[in-house]
């Protein structure tokens, strides 16, 4: 697992030593999805709820993501956050302990993204990603397994994007209009 691109590109991340702990976003997913948000990741902050090994919204901060906010709770995964953190020296990057579900206040986001684990029931994981605030023209994002049905998005919510990349599927979510 590594940095794909920005100031801290090729550099490698510690993954987990067993799938137990966490199921890290692949390089492949990472690239595919950082190529669909653009630049509106320069434009405000990236908050990663269920951060696992933190590769996701450390590869934001790399990309010129101003500030980012990893939410974690589990213990081993919060280590591997920490430790990868610190391999980087990545200064903008906060750790929240906390629950996804119950972060703490965040500010108005530009990304809110949520790779929360396939054993999550998809209602919990959408509530915890859209309690997220966005900025204006932000977005949510939603990783979940290819092979699961499309969640019931409300009114307010459109997807914009719906993308399959091996295992895992990209949605991203705007404000509807």
């Amino acid at each position: 697992m590594r940095i794909i691109s920005g100031r801290w590109r090729g550099r490698r991340l510690l993954g987990p030593k067993d799938a137990e702990v966490t199921r890290p976003t692949s390089d492949r997913a990472r690239e595919a999805l950082f190529n669909l948000l653009g630049p509106r990741i320069l434009k405000g902050p990236f908050i990663d709820l269920y951060a696992g090994t933190g590769a996701v919204g450390l590869e934001a901060a790399s990309r010129g993501a101003p500030s980012v906010i990893l939410v974690e709770n589990a213990k081993p995964a919060l280590a591997l956050c920490r430790a990868n953190i610190d391999k980087v020296n990545a200064s903008q990057v906060e750790l929240r302990s906390a629950n996804a579900s119950r972060p703490g206040p965040l500010p108005m986001a530009q990304v809110a993204f949520a790779d929360p684990p396939y054993d999550l029931p998809l209602e919990e994981a959408m509530n915890a990603l859209l309690a997220c605030k966005l900025r204006e023209q932000g977005c949510w994002v939603l990783e979940r397994r290819s092979s699961e049905p499309l969640p019931a998005l409300p009114e307010s919510v459109a997807m914009t994007s719906d993308r399959v990349y091996g295992a895992a599927r990209l949605l991203i979510l705007e404000k509807a209009l």
